[in-house]
C-alpha cells in the first residue's frame, strides 16, 4: 500500500473532536456575510475546495506533521497548498477569556529540500506578528482583573487567489477587551524575487500613485453614500484630521480571482465601526501606467 493510500485511511479514521467542528461551522457562517468577492483557496488549474474540505484537511493532516504534508503533495487536488503550508495554533481559554491564534508556516514541498532565504524570512515576519497578538492578549487578560466581562482574540488565516508570481497569506484578527475590533495583515510573496513585496513595490519611482489610488477610493465612498443611506465615511468631519485623506503605501491589499487591486481598510480606519472592514476595488485604469515594467500587479 502506497503513503496516499495510508493517509487516506488515516484520514477516514480520524474523528474530529466537536470542537473543531464548532469552529469549522462558525467560519462558513462568517464567510457567508463576509461582503467580498474572493476564493478562500485557488488551486490553479484544478478549481477551488470547498471552505470545510479545505480547513478540515489543513487542521486535521498538514498540521499533524511535515511528513503527511509533503505527502499530500503528491495528490494533485490538495498539491497547491499543502506543500505550501502547515500551521501551529495558540489556543488558549478561561474564566471570561479565550484566544485561537492561527500562525502558518511555509514548509518545504519534499524531504531534503530546504526553503529559499526570502520564505524563511516571511516566516519569522509571520511568527512575529501572530506572537505580538499573543503577547497582547496575554497582557489584557492580566490587566483586566475580571473587570472586563470578556476578553478575547481570534486569529483566523486565508489563502488568497494565487498565481505564477504572487503567493499572498492573509491574517484576519478579531479581538474583544470591552470594546471589538477588526484588523487584517496580507503578507505577499513574490515568488520571483524571492522577496515579501507591499503596495509601494508595485510602483515605478516618482509615480503618483497614492493620489491616484486615493482619489478613486474618495470618489466611490461618495458614490456608495449617496446610494446607501446605511453607508458612512470619513469624508467630510468636523475633525478634519478624522477624514480620509490617502492610502499608505504599505496599505493592505489583494488581488481578486480577476486580479483586480482591492485596497482593504481596517475596522475604523475610514468609517464608524458599524461599517467593519471595508474594501475597494480599484480599475486598472486608475494606476497601470504608473506601475513599473516587471510589477506584480501586471
Amino acid at each position: 500500500m502506497n503513503r496516499i493510500e495510508d493517509l487516506k485511511k488515516e484520514y477516514e479514521a480520524y474523528q474530529a473532536p466537536a470542537s473543531l467542528k464548532r469552529k469549522v461551522k462558525n467560519a462558513m457562517a462568517r464567510a457567508k456575510k463576509e461582503r467580498r468577492n474572493k476564493a478562500i483557496i485557488r488551486i490553479t488549474g484544478r478549481g477551488i475546495l470547498g471552505v470545510a474540505a479545505a480547513i478540515l484537511t489543513i487542521v486535521i493532516l498538514v498540521n499533524s506533521s511535515p511528513q503527511i504534508a509533503r505527502a499530500m503533495g503528491s495528490v494533485p487536488i490538495l498539491g497547491a497548498l499543502s506543500e505550501l503550508l502547515t500551521f501551529r495554533g495558540y489556543t488558549e481559554r478561561g474564566d471570561g477569556h479565550e484566544a485561537n491564534i492561527a500562525t502558518p508556516q511555509i514548509i518545504p514541498s519534499k524531504d531534503g529540500q530546504t526553503l529559499t532565504p526570502g520564505e524563511e524570512q516571511l516566516n519569522r515576519t509571520i511568527e512575529e506578528y501572530t506572537q505580538q497578538i499573543i503577547d497582547d492578549y496575554e497582557a489584557a487578560v492580566l490587566n483586566a482583573g475580571g473587570q472586563v466581562p470578556h476578553v478575547g482574540v481570534d486569529t483566523v488565516c486565508t489563502v488568497l487567489p494565487e498565481d505564477e508570481r504572487l503567493f499572498s497569506l492573509r491574517l484576519d484578527t478579531v479581538e474583544n477587551t470591552g470594546g471589538s475590533a477588526t484588523y487584517s495583515k496580507i503578507y505577499h510573496f513574490d515568488k520571483a524575487t524571492d522577496q515579501e513585496v507591499i503596495l509601494a513595490d508595485a510602483f515605478a519611482a516618482g509615480t503618483d500613485y497614492i493620489t491616484a489610488i486615493s482619489e478613486n477610493i474618495r470618489e466611490q465612498m461618495a458614490k456608495r453614500m449617496a446610494e446607501d443611506p446605511e453607508a458612512y465615511y470619513f469624508l467630510e468631519e468636523e475633525d478634519g484630521d478624522a477624514n480620509f485623506r490617502q492610502i499608505k503605501p504599505n496599505q493592505e491589499f489583494y488581488l481578486d480571482t480577476d486580479r483586480n487591486l482591492v485596497i482593504v481598510f481596517d475596522e475604523y480606519d475610514v468609517a464608524p465601526g458599524y461599517m467593519g472592514e471595508v474594501e475597494f476595488t480599484v480599475p486598472l485604469t486608475v494606476y497601470q501606467d504608473m506601475l513599473y515594467e516587471n510589477s506584480f500587479l501586471k
